[in-house]
């Protein structure tokens, strides 16, 4: 079970971004990186809250999967917690432009629910 928990949020890292961090200019991670990385964060975070299980029922966070998802994203957009939080602050300072980010993702929400359905019904028998 864990493992299709590990590869659905797999699915969610590489379909909303198929380019790790490349560097900024300005010394924080560009918007649209950092759209991604929000966006998989929070499908992370939704994620480890509706799968139940034993040890965390009625919508408790299973923070062991929480914090091998936050690892796994991590990876992927090759930076570090430090690094996530250092952008996320510099992203709390300038709120025009988190702003942006936070719209762009309920922009291409549909687009990844729409890909998880596919995805859903194709494997069923």
């Amino acid at each position: 079970m864990k493992l299709k928990n590990i590869a659905i949020l797999g699915i969610c890292v590489f379909i909303s971004c198929k380019n790790g961090f490349k560097g900024s200019s300005t010394g924080h991670l560009p918007p649209k990186v950092m759209e991604k990385l929000l966006m998989d964060i929070n499908l992370a975070e939704s994620y480890c809250v509706m799968v139940k299980d034993s040890m965390h029922r009625g919508g408790t966070k299973n923070l062991d999967s929480l914090a091998a998802y936050y690892k796994t994203i991590f990876a992927h957009y090759n930076i570090t917690e430090v690094q996530f939080t250092q952008n996320l602050e510099w992203y709390k300072n300038h709120p025009a432009d988190l702003d942006t980010i936070y719209n762009e993702q309920l922009i291409n929400l549909p687009k990844i629910q729409a890909a998880f359905k596919v995805k859903k019904d194709s494997t069923k028998p």
